[in-house]
């Protein structure tokens, strides 16, 4: 049900075509403002992730770095109520302006009239079979949206990349100071996060510019633009699950061996892994004395 792009790309133009035996009760059932609510879920999900995942970067850097005064502090109520606070508003802020950036059902058909040819920009919309949700072009709420959404992403990115690499150094200068199985460890968190940040570029944001790009030039791709998008947006959570195992997980190699050996074995590839390393408890980390 991940938002598509489906309509002629006229900047800022943006819409959606759900469909499905999901969406469909839920339309029947509760109505199309309940649609819209869901809407609304999808981008305060994908709004609460990126917070999360840029929070997740400072709690390693902190957990690494030799002052835990950072650390404690994130691990207190104060900081846990923080955290979450400030994803919570950033998420809700950004739903409730998708909300009111959206048209009701019966201002649909009129929206469709403001493009050029709406039988071939919505031609894969059918009423009553699918559930289409379009938002108010050129109005100050979505140029408000489309602002925050840029610089936001831009800034997380921007941030938890440099937050890793400098964690990174930190955790190379003081790894004497970490038993083997701790410095193992941090290692495998950096690089899990590390590519979990990149995935929102990858299966969500590349996609979309890509289709931008097919749109402006006026290629007809409706059929490729809706199936590319699907296919990145659910293939998001499923390859979040995957790094998750084969980097911390205890069966990492019980999930490669049903996943990718098929693919690496057809290519004569050859992928060695090795038990995760989990860590012990040790009392030689004494962060006051480093200098």
């Amino acid at each position: 049900m991940g938002p598509i792009l489906n309509v002629l790309f006229q900047p800022p133009a943006l819409g959606a075509v759900f469909r499905g035996p999901i969406i469909l009760f839920i339309y029947r059932n509760f109505g199309y403002k309940m649609c819209k609510v869901m809407t609304c879920f999808i981008f305060y999900a994908l709004v609460a992730i990126l917070c999360t995942q840029n929070y997740g970067v400072f709690f390693r850097f902190f957990a690494i770095l030799p002052n835990k005064a950072y650390y404690e502090w994130f691990n207190s109520i104060p900081g846990f109520a923080y955290i979450y606070g400030s994803c919570i508003t950033a998420s809700g802020t950004v739903a409730v302006l998708v909300y009111l950036v959206l048209y009701d059902e019966n201002e649909i058909p009129y929206a469709m009239l403001e493009y050029e040819d709406p039988n071939t920009t919505f031609a894969d919309y059918k009423p009553g079979q699918d559930v289409l949700i379009l938002c108010k072009r050129n109005t100050i709420i979505w140029y408000v949206i489309v602002g925050v959404a840029s610089v936001g992403l831009l800034y997380i990115e921007a941030n938890s990349y440099a937050m890793f690499f400098i964690a990174k150094r930190i955790l190379k200068k003081y790894a004497a100071s970490f038993t083997k199985q701790t410095y193992s460890l941090h290692r495998q968190f950096l690089y899990l996060l590390m590519v979990q940040i990149t995935m929102p570029i990858l299966l969500i944001v590349v996609p979309l510019v890509f289709l931008i790009w097919l749109r402006t030039l006026g290629a007809d791709f409706a059929k490729l633009q809706i199936d590319c998008g699907t296919l990145s947006t659910a293939s998001y959570s499923f390859v979040n699950v995957l790094l998750t195992i084969f980097c911390i997980s205890p069966f990492r190699k019980f999930t490669k061996r049903i996943t990718i050996d098929v693919v690496l074995k057809r290519l004569g590839v050859k992928v060695d892994v090795s038990h995760v390393v989990l860590p012990a408890p040790t009392s030689s980390l004494n962060f006051s004395s480093r200098t």
